[in-house]
Formats: structure tokens, sequence, C-alpha cells
């Protein structure tokens, strides 16, 4: 999820068996900005169901993996 890149991701570094990589399509950069305007020209907001501080990043991931969440679970990096 770091963008156009031209070569091939180096798996060599990936111990067999024990990780799982899983590919995923979440879209361009030009679709979420699309979007993004959609939801301002709309004036509708993303529904979020639970914000975790940085420091709960590991909850976060196990609640998403609990699949009991409706909407957005924000991680926040910084208070600011």
């Amino acid at each position: 999820m770091g963008g156009p890149n031209d070569e091939a991701p180096n798996l060599g570094a990936v111990p067999l068996n024990t990780q799982r990589l899983q590919g995923i399509y979440v879209g361009s950069t030009q679709m979420l900005t699309d979007i993004m305007h959609a939801f301002d020209r709309n004036h509708r907001k993303p529904i979020i169901d639970r914000t975790f501080p940085f420091e709960e990043a590991k909850e976060a991931l196990a609640y998403m993996g609990s699949g009991s969440h409706f909407g957005k679970i924000v991680v926040q990096v910084s208070s600011h």
C-alpha cells in the first residue's frame, strides 16, 4: 500500500510457513479524493465506531478482527 513501484517486492526475507501475505485492493488516490469531495459536498461524515490511542494499536487490530464493529476504527497517532 505504498503506491506505484516498478520493483517486485523481495519476499526472500519472509520465512516460509510463518507469515501470510494477502493482497487487497483499496482503490486509487483519485478514488479516495473523489469520495472525500462527495462526502464534503453532501455534508456527510464517515461513521466512526471506536477510536484507539496509538499505544493500543494491537487492541484496535484485535477489535477489527472480531468483526463486531460498525463503521471505521481509528488509531489516533497524535493528539494534535
